[in-house]
């Protein structure tokens, strides 16, 4: 119980970033601001702290206290796959798509299944028109996640600006059968000749989700 760990030390720096990380998962974000800012007033070094609490400024509308958090956290520990995937989603929310691409192949250098990561960097790659690149990553996510409905549809869609359309419907189709219905709205709205439909078969948005650490800063990689 890391209140108890507190009462009998106040200035741990790990209970105080459990607490912070508990109230996170919990949604209660002004009382995990509180807990990390106790956490950094104790160790000004505690990198994985700065990234929470970066996550939760920007829940809570700081955008300037959200990117100043992430930084100092990449600053302290470039080494930290976490935070550099979070800064590309702040980049990407931002449509700034060259900044969060070059974050999110940082964040794929230091994990090379980064299936998220090769999502989201899909998606910058699509909307700077590097068809070809978003095609590589998302045939990566399936790779990785073969169950992945949404990345098969995105593969439909990169395949449809390569003017693939044959490919794009089998990757739809797929998509489909994976249960992402909003495939079969690409699939309503293409018209291809009948013969080239006939031999079509199945083939074998922004990932908005953010990495919360709850681990200590000595487990952290």
């Amino acid at each position: 119980d890391y209140e108890e760990a507190l009462k009998i030390n106040p200035e741990s720096d790990t209970a105080n970033f459990k607490l912070g990380s508990i109230y996170q998962k919990q949604a209660l974000y002004k009382d995990a601001i509180k807990y990390y800012n106790k956490t950094i007033s104790i160790n000004a070094n505690y990198a994985v702290a700065y990234n929470n609490r970066g996550l939760c400024n920007g829940v809570m509308g700081n955008l300037a206290g959200e990117i100043a958090d992430l930084d100092k956290s990449l600053e302290l520990d470039p080494q930290n796959h976490r935070a550099w995937y979070n800064r590309g989603n702040y980049w990407l929310d931002r449509e700034q798509f060259e900044q969060a691409e070059e974050n999110y192949s940082k964040a794929i250098e230091l994990v090379a299944d980064y299936s998220d990561a090769f999502y989201n960097r899909g998606e910058t790659r699509f909307n700077r028109k590097n068809y070809k690149g978003s095609y590589e990553d998302y045939k990566k996510v399936t790779e990785l996640t073969p169950d992945d409905g949404e990345a098969f549809f995105e593969l439909g869609n990169c395949c449809l600006k390569l003017d693939s359309t044959g490919k794009a419907c089998s990757f739809w189709k797929k998509a489909v059968e994976l249960g992402f219905d909003e495939a079969k709205n690409a699939l309503d709205s293409v018209t291809i000749p009948k013969e080239v439909l006939d031999r079509i078969g199945p083939t074998a948005l922004p990932r908005s989700s953010i990495v919360i650490s709850d681990e200590p800063l000595s487990e952290e990689t």
